[in-house]
């Protein structure tokens, strides 16, 4: 073992490989008996934890210093690698928090990575990382990213206040890299935020897939959600009060950049006050709002199939201009080259329920917009062509905007059709 000045500790051969330096997380083997393992206050505070596991519980247990505000010598240890599956039933991951001091190291608590999560248990096969992180004073905030099965991950957030570690926020996702810190407001504080994307859009490895966001923010003691919502009844009158809802109609109507707009407006309105809504305040609602807006242009760059992620976005006429190339026969087609040969392709029935839910919400708020009947048409075509509801939504995206052509000849070419 290698034991730095300040305090860290490596594998010999993991510092000769350059594996590990001072200061960094390291891990330690304990595959070989533990007496061969230079006796140190830390090894023994390991060799203990290996005992009171299950035989061949897990090869590997690894630790990292943790910094503290009171001086005290505080450490993490936790499993490390895959969860032995031949243990019948297999031990879950876990962390603890260990006092050195006196030349003696002593286990203040332990937390299995085990919760009930959405009526199932949420216990990650394996450890990716364990690292403090810094979210509010007065505690040491611990965050454990993990996976399960072949790409799913998991995370957990773990406060500890001197004595105990408590469960602050746990999240399991079908895509790793679940949580992030990071200060959202720039008060100096750092947010949770938990990727709630939908990456079975179509499949897993498709390539489109849905943004959303869960944050949560330290107020009042503890970890809060933020959600987007209306300003308390004090300020119900203010001018920028119908701003803020307008904004929080087009965001649940998936229409982000009109969501945008509106609560930029609201916030410009209100000056320097930041007045409180039900699940955190004006400016929190335009920094949620910001969050997912780019977070859907980011899909649409990504995107194997731009077009349903500018539905996503609510950018319904960029949708439509990719139809511009094409005449109407070849658009309400199952077949369509729109179509063929992309991953929408063999996935009708969930392409259309995307388009015709997407447009539904947004109709209700959005009851003008011809592009969005255009879409609506579509999606109902590819689910059943003989829905008398496409004709008259051709017809009023036509009526909406008689000098577009397309809208022109795709509800002339309807019409024609079914005569």
């Amino acid at each position: 073992m290698c034991l730095f000045a300040d305090g860290s500790l490596c594998d010999e051969w993991a510092f000769f490989r350059n594996e590990c330096r001072p200061g960094e997380q390291y891990e330690l083997s304990l595959t070989d008996p533990i007496t061969e393992i230079a006796a140190t206050p830390l090894s023994n505070a390991l060799g203990a934890l290996q005992a009171s596991l299950p035989a061949n519980a897990f090869a590997r247990l690894a630790a990292q210093p943790l910094a503290t505000d009171d001086g005290r010598q505080l450490w993490v240890f936790y499993s490390a690698g895959m969860r032995p599956f031949d243990l019948d039933p297999p031990p879950s991951h876990f962390i603890a928090v260990y006092a050195c001091a006196d030349d003696e190291c002593q286990e203040l608590d332990r937390q299995e990575l085990r919760q009930n999560f959405d009526v199932v248990d949420l216990e990650p096969d394996f450890i990716d990382s364990v690292q403090q992180v810094q979210i509010a004073p007065g505690r040491i905030w611990i965050q454990v990213e993990g996976g399960m099965g072949a790409h799913s991950g998991t995370y957990h957030l773990f406060s500890f206040d001197g004595r105990a570690l408590r469960l602050e926020v746990v999240a399991f996702s079908s895509s790793p890299g679940v949580g992030r810190i990071e200060d959202l407001n720039g008060d100096g504080l750092n947010e949770v935020v938990l990727d709630r994307s939908e990456r079975y859009v179509f499949c897993y490895a498709c390539g489109v897939y849905y943004p959303a966001y869960e944050v949560y923010t330290w107020q009042d003691q503890a970890l809060i959600r933020l959600e987007l919502g209306d300003l308390t009844i004090a300020d119900q009158t203010v001018s920028f009060a119908e701003l803020n809802r307008q904004a929080i109609a087009f965001a649940q109507a998936d229409l982000w950049p009109e969501a945008l707009t509106a609560i930029d407006a609201a916030v410009a309105q209100a000056g320097s006050a930041d007045p409180p809504a039900t699940a955190g305040s004006l400016r929190w609602n335009q920094r949620l709002i910001q969050l997912t807006h780019d977070a859907h242009l980011a899909a649409i760059e990504q995107s194997a199939y731009p077009l349903l992620n500018e539905v996503f976005f609510g950018a319904y006429e960029r949708a439509v201009d990719r139809m511009r190339a094409y005449p109407p026969e070849a658009i309400f087609n199952a077949e369509s080259p729109l179509i063929a040969g992309t991953v929408a392709q063999g996935w009708l029935p969930e392409f259309s329920s995307y388009l015709t839910g997407s447009a539904d919400r947004a109709l209700a708020v959005a009851p003008d917009r011809a592009a969005i009947y255009v879409i609506r048409a579509w999606g109902r075509f590819l689910l059943d062509p003989a829905d008398p509801g496409i004709g008259v939504d051709l017809s009023r995206a036509a009526q909406l905007q008689p000098d577009d052509t397309l809208l022109i000849a795709l509800a002339s070419w309807w019409e024609r059709r079914d005569k």
